[in-house]
């Protein structure tokens, strides 16, 4: 039996706490790094979703008074050229050779007026859309 005494055991104490100060070093500093860069990844995600959040709510917005100011304005189309048949009085008749009695082509222009009008109306208010919706996106 090998013959020890209170020196060896001090040294081989030694040898352990120094091997385990290196583990837990070795462990611990990149441990702390993980956490935080994790803390750094949790508060770019909370910032990220606070911005999102804002921009859905900017977006409802606009979308809510292109939606009303779209509506209005087609109210007052759909005053301004109303559609349906109107009487406008006696068929006219065609002069010349061949002549048939002629249609009445008041109704048909006052309904293609209408459609023009709100097809118009339409891509102004998607123009608009558009233009708000890119200059939402050009604030990040």
């Amino acid at each position: 039996m090998p013959n020890f005494n209170v020196l060896d055991y001090v040294k081989y104490g030694l040898c352990a706490g120094i091997l385990g100060v290196f583990c837990f070093c070795s462990w611990y500093v990149p441990h702390s790094h993980y956490v935080e860069y994790k803390n750094q990844i949790e508060a770019a995600a909370n910032k990220q979703i606070a911005l999102n959040e804002s921009k859905e709510k900017q977006h409802t917005l606009i979308v809510q008074g292109i939606k009303d100011e779209y509506q209005s304005k087609l109210a007052l189309l759909n005053r301004a050229y109303p559609v349906g048949v109107r009487p406008t009085g006696t068929s006219t008749v065609l002069s010349g050779q061949g002549a048939t009695i002629g249609i009445d082509a008041k109704p048909t222009y006052d309904v293609l007026i209408n459609q023009c009008a709100k097809t118009t109306l339409m891509l102004v208010e998607l123009q608009k859309y558009e233009n708000e919706r890119l200059g939402l996106n050009d604030t990040q």
